[in-house]
């Protein structure tokens, strides 16, 4: 689990999603698609993930938190 600097909390579900929760605790958003192992929050609020693909090979992808597109990642 992360927290931004705006108060949103980031929670890595057992499916290897990520869930998005406000300071209240009501979900604003959920990535899927991806297999996430951990997460965490950068200065920018991005997220930095841990992720494995189909063959299980594992990268680190940063994912903006503004529109949940990827920035870069690497293997």
């Amino acid at each position: 689990m992360e927290v931004d600097s705006q108060e949103n909390i980031y929670c890595l579900k057992v499916s290897e999603g990520v869930e998005i929760l406000d300071n209240k605790l009501k979900n604003i958003a959920t990535l899927q698609g991806k297999k996430f192992l951990d997460i965490a929050i950068d200065e920018e609020n991005n997220i930095i993930g841990l992720c494995y693909d189909s063959g299980s090979q594992s990268y680190i992808e940063k994912i903006s938190t503004k529109d949940k597109k990827n920035i870069w990642n690497e293997d």
